[in-house]
């Protein structure tokens, strides 16, 4: 993947780039089932939104590792803007290698839409490495969206290489991974499902987290966002790709009913060494 889609969004300021936006984190951070003190990973922060809406919320210590130069970038600023260097540190990771963290480091590691559109030898690099820095019992938490069962495998070879090929990015996983494989996976891996719920089931949870932000430094990382967003406006290149990116999304408008966006809450149990629980 090249990810020329993202590299373009990180210069636009959009947040919450994955199924039902701002809802599906709030959802997550509540799943997350965060207590004072403890170690936080996410990985694929992007441009650092998640981040700041957790650490304005909990006393927790966060690290965000992101591939994108260009969303760390963002990131960084959207930190600093809102006072939150001590709190959350920022890395760049590399594609396809072990993640840069001793073993057990982390409560906590959650990540969103990131996992979901990966091949099947990153995913599995990507669990393994997960399960490696958690802690024992430590929870992983990602929403994603996944294929729907009876979905041909043409048809998703035939929708992903469109992706790939307009956006720098697959619509879902390589493989038809459907909800029962996705289990089997997380299984061979070591993580004990407790919940998947369908994020389009799930009741509307907008302002309802238990423990409110701060206001003046959430206004920061908004403002942030919205000023990235108007500059965006004003640059004659980007609105160029704005268009070109507009007419391609209008082209795959009916990609998404081949997939369901799904809620993993998952406990770091113990790994099985069983090859017929592989996908």
């Amino acid at each position: 993947m090249n990810y020329q889609y993202l590299r373009y969004l990180a210069r636009t300021g959009i947040t919450y780039l994955h199924p039902h936006r701002r809802e599906a984190t709030e959802l997550l951070i509540a799943q997350l089932d965060l207590r004072p003190g403890e170690q936080v990973l996410e990985i694929g922060c992007g441009s650092g939104a998640t981040l700041v809406e957790i650490a304005l919320r909990y006393p927790v210590q966060l690290r965000g590792i992101d591939l994108l130069e260009e969303m760390l970038a963002v990131a960084r600023r959207r930190v600093r803007l809102c006072g939150l260097t001590g709190r959350i540190q920022l890395q760049q990771g590399r594609e396809n290698i072990p993640l840069p963290f001793a073993d057990a480091s982390f409560d906590k590691v959650y990540c969103e839409s990131v996992l979901g559109i990966q091949d099947a030898a990153s995913a599995q690099l990507m669990l393994g490495e997960i399960y490696r820095v958690l802690k024992p019992e430590g929870r992983f938490v990602t929403n994603e969206a996944i294929w729907k069962t009876g979905i041909p495998e043409d048809r998703i070879a035939t929708i992903n290489r469109a992706g790939l090929s307009n956006f720098g990015l697959r619509q879902a996983s390589e493989e038809p991974w459907t909800l029962p494989n996705w289990l089997a996976l997380f299984r061979t891996h070591g993580f004990t499902a407790i919940a998947c719920p369908l994020l389009a089931d799930l009741p509307r949870t907008s302002g309802t987290l238990p423990v409110r932000p701060q206001p003046g430094k959430r206004w920061r990382s908004e403002a942030l966002t919205r000023m990235l967003q108007l500059k965006s406006l004003l640059h004659p290149g980007l609105l160029r790709e704005r268009r070109r990116y507009r007419q391609l999304l209008h082209q795959h408008r009916g990609d998404g009913q081949f997939v369901e966006a799904r809620l993993f809450t998952l406990l770091k149990t113990h790994k099985v060494p069983d090859e017929a629980a592989l996908p």
